[in-house]
């Protein structure tokens, strides 16, 4: 689990992040088997979500992921 707190601060006024703040959190779990010696199979999943304080920014997104790995 993560948190993380990003303040936009631009040189310009104009620019169209100037005074952006964001806000982003995300967790993750991951599981891992090996059924056998050569053979590890893994599943995640991922939440990820920012808040900004502008609007167009703000974002939530869930990953998931399978893999599985041979090894010889």
């Amino acid at each position: 689990h993560s948190r993380e707190t990003r303040q936009w601060r631009t040189v310009s006024a104009a620019a169209p992040d100037a005074g952006r703040d964001d806000r982003t959190r995300w967790s993750a779990l991951t599981l891992e088997w090996s059924p056998r010696r050569p053979v590890l199979l893994s599943a995640a999943v991922r939440s990820e979500r920012r808040s900004s304080n502008l609007a167009a920014h703000d974002f939530r997104a869930t990953i998931y992921a399978l893999a599985a790995r041979l090894s010889f």
